[in-house]
């Protein structure tokens, strides 16, 4: 059950995800509300994804310098803000060379595959190990099915082998005996229909279970079958003028190069499917039927060469009439079995995956401390949570994604992920209970930073903005998740679970811990078929926009009276997506409604938008903010002050001259994390543009009117006043 927010008095902060996109806009908005004497007046500062890339290097600054604001004033750069720009390129930092930068690249992406290819190759070869051991010879794949051999194979030593049979004879058993299940259960309901039922009972879960193992059965089965006709492959191909294997070589080497670059961009061809879910013109159709197509494509393209390697490996093992030579490639192959299990035991889920990279990038581009005496600043890599000061800044909370796909519990709903957090004190979710970062002294159990000794701020930051992996929460293409997997496209991060940091080190809790400990060597498994869940002993975080894309949800948690939030995503269309998902969760989970006028923002933009594109004038004093309502469930209300990056035709004429240049301004793909020094620039001074002109007074807004609302905009622009006092 998740707790219900206490409404108080306390302020809060929001930077949206974003990418290095969100970054920029939120700095300038920090700026901003520097300038106007506003930011010691905000309690909480809860971040998402590319906004916590600045949140967290606001709050590793001020915990080094607290009283000294990093990031100065709009008026001219400082040393924080100019080694901002030198890596708002920061995956391909500039003053390195290209060489430099794509080879570390380079090698990191071929250490991650050549992991994942000893573990799948230790797969493949015990698995073609088996079949040789149970069909030592070719006319021997012919006389029976893996599963009735298998059993032989076991029963042997006690004399109690099975004759050779059908090769689908477990096969046909196991149907047979679905077959008189669904029989009897058919017959039970029509003589007695109030004592069985159809949504539960043991005849409905022997009858899954008949199934499952049909299907099991079958594919085993079919497997000696295959690698029988494999044998005949060559010479069909020489009947057909091919060079044996050649073709199939090029063939091959084209469609896992089209999945690895399906995979990549999973995540947008996911949003795309999401968003577009409901569309009537054709274009859309017809590109939903594309996108999918090239899903199903790229999903089956790893799984079946895998299948086939699986195939011509057996077939090689499987002589004719096994000689030397073929007695030598078998020990090599036990050999090279024991090699890849005890190296595949050795990798650890964070060891080799593309986080460690992700994070040094953010860290060294973000978590810095400026002081003056050098061109480049102190790097505060390995500062932990746990020694961000109080008092000096903002509560910071880092908002990142719970992936439960494989939950019974949790993902009724489809979620596919849930909140999780770390803030200074303790990290965790509803679903996993939290856990101290840090010893406080009042609860006796493990902290998470003596457990895992990789995490601190770095971590976390690199956490919340991890928008690429196989398990992207509510972003999730399930079918692309092996390939995502074997390919190592992951930047998420495996993290013990909170809950069993209090176990009591009673025997059946080490047992369990071993049991526990051997389940999350599977982790590579887990990860390609979506089996994760709270429970585990390990869990698997990714972006907090896999699941909340703002960071209000926990402000509303601790029943914020004022909450400001700036809007960065890219959403070209003004469709405001997050904000409308956010409103309910909080209407679901926490009894929070949201009352937020801002269709005025999408109108107004969109029309400069078209003016600017046709060199016509736009309005002066254009929306980019509302002032919303919170209600929450005791009646108490709140208010929601919310900026929306957007271009209206009141911004600086350098500004509206790059909107001229790139139309997609404000709203460039995420997918773009190199900018330039002009394009960080632009979204830096609209950022600052939208938050300063709402506090000067020089813009117009929208607001709630009406009994719940406000009478006008003075009233309004006033109670924000007074929620968010200047505070010097």
């Amino acid at each position: 059950m998740r707790p219900q927010p206490v409404p108080c008095n306390v302020t809060g902060l929001a930077l949206s995800g974003g990418g290095i996109r969100s970054a920029a806009v939120c700095l300038g908005a920090l700026q901003a509300l520097f300038h106007h004497h506003r930011l010691k007046s905000l309690d909480y500062l809860s971040t998402v994804s590319g906004g916590g890339y600045i949140g967290c290097c606001l709050s590793a600054a001020m915990s080094k310098s607290p009283k000294e604001f990093p990031f100065g004033d709009d008026v001219f750069d400082n040393d924080t803000i100019a080694h901002l720009r030198n890596y708002s390129n920061y995956l391909l930092p500039r003053g390195r060379s290209s060489v430099r930068n794509l080879s570390e690249a380079a090698v990191l992406i071929l250490r991650g595959l050549l992991a994942n290819l000893i573990i799948v190759s230790t797969v493949i070869i015990a698995a073609a190990l088996i079949t040789r051991g149970l069909y030592p010879s070719r006319p021997m794949l012919d006389q029976g099915g893996v599963a009735v051999r298998l059993i032989s194979a076991l029963t042997a030593p006690f004399g109690l082998g099975l004759p050779a049979q059908s090769p689908f004879f477990a096969t046909s058993l196991a149907l047979a005996l679905l077959g008189y299940i669904l029989i009897y259960w058919a017959m039970s309901r029509s003589a007695f229909p109030n004592e069985t039922s159809d949504t539960k009972g043991v005849l409905l879960a022997s009858a899954r279970l008949a199934l499952i193992a049909t299907a099991v059965l079958a594919f085993l089965d079919l497997q000696p079958l295959a690698v029988a006709e494999f044998y005949r492959l060559p010479d069909a191909f020489k009947i057909l003028g091919a060079d044996h294997w050649n073709w199939v070589d090029r063939i091959g080497t084209g469609l896992v190069a089209f999945a690895t670059a399906v995979s990549t961009f999973a995540s947008t061809i996911g949003h795309f499917l999401k968003k577009s879910e409901r569309a009537t013109n054709y274009t859309t159709l017809l590109l939903r039927i594309l996108a999918k197509a090239a899903v199903v494509l790229a999903a089956a393209i790893l799984p079946v060469a895998i299948w086939i390697v699986y195939l011509a490996l057996t077939s090689r093992l499987i002589e004719p009439a096994p000689d030397a030579q073929s007695q030598i490639l078998l020990a090599r192959m036990l050999i090279a079995v024991a090699c890849g299990v005890g190296l595949s035991m050795a990798f650890s889920a964070n060891g080799y995956s593309l986080h460690r990279f992700y994070r040094d990038r953010l860290s060294r581009a973000f978590l810095f401390k400026a002081d003056g005496t050098s061109s480049e600043p102190k790097w505060i890599d390995e500062i932990k949570l746990s020694e961000l000061q109080e008092g000096f800044g903002p509560y910071h909370i880092i908002n990142a994604a719970l992936n439960v796909q494989g939950s019974a519990e949790a993902n009724r709903r489809g979620r596919n992920a849930d909140f999780f957090i770390f803030t200074p004190h303790f990290l965790g979710s509803d679903l996993t209970f939290y856990a101290e970062n840090k010893k406080l002294g009042h609860v006796a159990v493990k902290d998470m930073e003596a457990v895992d000794t990789q995490l601190n701020l770095g971590t976390a930051l690199a956490i919340s903005g991890a928008a690429v992996s196989a398990n992207m929460g509510s972003n999730t293409v399930r079918l692309l998740s092996p390939t995502l997997s074997l390919l190592n496209i992951r930047l998420g991060y495996w993290l013990k679970n909170p809950r069993f940091l209090a176990q009591k080190l009673a025997w059946h809790a080490l047992l369990t811990g071993v049991v526990n400990r051997l389940w999350g060597k599977l982790y590579l498994l887990l990860e390609m078929l979506n089996l994760l869940d709270e429970k585990k002993s390990i869990l698997y975080l990714t972006d907090g926009g896999h699941i909340e894309n703002l960071g209000i949800y926990e402000l509303l948690k601790r029943g914020c009276e004022t909450i400001v939030v700036v809007d960065a995503e890219a959403d070209p269309e003004l469709a405001f997506p997050s904000l409308l998902k956010l409103e309910r969760y909080a209407r679901i989970d926490l009894g929070v409604r949201i009352v937020l006028p801002w269709a005025n923002i999408s109108r107004l933009a969109n029309v400069a938008a078209y003016n600017i594109a046709k060199g016509l004038p736009c309005a002066s004093g254009g929306q980019h903010c509302a002032v919303g309502r919170i209600f929450y469930a005791n009646g108490t209300k709140g208010i929601l002050v919310y900026f929306k990056s957007s271009v209206t035709g009141d911004e600086k004429d350098y500004i509206l001259d790059y909107k001229r240049r790139n139309p997609d301004f404000p709203h460039e793909t995420t997918g773009d994390q190199f900018f330039s020094e002009e394009q960080f620039e632009m979204y830096r001074a609209l950022g600052y543009h939208i938050v300063d002109g709402f506090f000067s007074g020089e813009h117009h807004f929208s607001y709630v009117q009406g009994d719940d609302g406000f009478k006008d905009r003075a009233e309004a622009f006033n109670a924000v006043q007074m929620s968010i006092p200047v505070c010097p």
